[in-house]
């Protein structure tokens, strides 16, 4: 016979995840209802992506000819420079139009493609919307309370610019939550798994190996040999697999669809790397990558709560402070230098971040409990609320003001 749970005991783990995937899903659909307009999610990347979608249920194929070959080459007057940002092809080995942009993300995606046709793309956006919120849940609470790691993960999807990402078809959305569950699996011993979700992270963007040290720190801060060993074996198996299907599209085990740009000079067809785009002078860089349209300082406001607890667990758990702190440097640094900078190439390190948020928010609610005699539940709420308000007047600052502020919030916020 199997023992019965006592009725005052917690619900297990799992349950708990599912619960928190099924909350920031509903909510996430519920502000993806309210900004609904046929096809208005599919914009900027995402067009390029559902091409692709377009033609692997339509023929099957990867190749593009069918898109926009005028732009490259016909002589259409605005085209007489075209520049990588507007471009989404890539030149194949033989000559074809490839996508620029990695295929892994419309090929998970086609079944839903397939189903539901454009609307497919947000349906898939918002089931791994709510995974990211799972998974960093449950690699959280490897670190904190149940509650405080429902409030770090609340808040990271639902009070930063990520939850302007859920209404659309955005590939930052599944790197999130591949890392997101990519990390959690990694604390678990279930190192097969999580390396193969970060080589499928490093096909969706390259750049994402610059967190590998970090997530090994993880590993080695529980001393889970295996579990590296095994994530560096299936990691390495899957970046096999990304530099032969490179070797086959685009001539190289080195190239992407990233190193072979086709765009327009002077009315003249011409390969570009994107590895060129990381031209900004630093200072510059690290000015708008902190201020500017798509800066941290008013996308990513939750990282003031941060800092206590990182010093916490600075004493706790030092290889997950340096982690942490590993991490967060080396994407700013990297990404501060590119053309097209943005708090969305940083969410990898906000999810390093949050075990010292659950920090932050155990230290208070110890104390809140202790002198207030708060309850929990209500300690959780005004810690969510917290980074929300943080978040909203930022958000405020930034645009100049809350009389410009406010109706977009109204539209827009949950």
């Amino acid at each position: 016979m199997s023992r019965e749970r006592p009725s005052d005991a917690p619900p297990p783990i799992a349950q708990v995840a599912v619960a928190v995937w099924l909350v920031i899903t509903a909510l996430a659909v519920a502000q993806a209802a309210v900004q609904y307009r046929p096809h208005t999610w599919i914009e900027r990347d995402a067009r390029f992506y559902t091409n692709t979608n377009i033609t692997l249920v339509e023929r099957g194929s990867l190749v593009q000819d069918e898109f926009c070959a005028s732009w490259y080459e016909g002589q259409l007057g605005w085209n007489h420079n075209l520049d990588a940002s507007w471009s989404n092809i890539a030149l194949g080995r033989g000559g074809e139009h490839l996508p620029k942009h990695p295929i892994l993300m419309p090929i998970l995606a086609t079944p839903l493609f397939w189903a539901f046709g454009i609307p497919g793309t947000l349906i898939f956006n918002l089931v791994f919307f709510g995974l990211a919120g799972a998974g960093a849940f449950l690699f959280t609470r490897r670190y904190g309370s149940r509650t405080g790691a429902m409030v770090a993960a609340v808040g990271l999807m639902l009070a930063t610019g990520i939850r302007g990402h859920a209404y659309g078809y955005h590939v930052d959305t599944l790197i999130l939550a591949m890392f997101a569950l990519a990390m959690a699996l990694s604390v678990a011993r279930r190192g097969w798994l999580a390396g193969a979700l970060v080589g499928a992270a490093v096909m969706l963007r390259p750049t994402a190996l610059l967190w590998l040290p970090s997530l090994l720190l993880l590993i080695a801060d529980r001393r889970d040999w295996t579990t590296m060993k095994r994530a560096l074996v299936s990691g390495t198996a899957m970046l096999v697999v990304v530099a032969l299907s490179n070797w086959w599209l685009y001539g190289a085990p080195w190239w992407s669809g990233y190193n072979r740009v086709l765009v327009v000079v002077a009315g003249v067809p011409q390969l570009a790397d994107h590895n060129q785009a990381f031209s900004v002078p630093l200072e510059d860089g690290l000015r708008a990558l902190w201020g500017g349209p798509y800066g941290v300082s008013h996308r990513l406001t939750f990282l003031i709560f941060v800092l206590p607890g990182l010093v916490l667990l600075a004493r706790r758990r030092p290889l997950v402070a340096l982690a942490a702190v590993l991490g967060l440097i080396a994407s700013v640094v990297l990404f501060a230098k590119y053309v097209w900078y943005g708090d969305r190439f940083l969410w990898p390190s906000a999810l390093f971040l949050l075990p010292a948020l659950a920090a932050t928010f155990d230290w208070a609610a110890d104390r809140a409990r202790r002198l207030l005699g708060w309850r929990v539940p209500v300690i959780a709420a005004l810690g969510t609320s917290a980074m929300l308000a943080a978040h909203i007047a930022s958000s405020a600052i930034h645009s100049g003001g809350l009389t410009e502020t406010l109706p977009t919030l109204t539209t827009n916020t949950l």
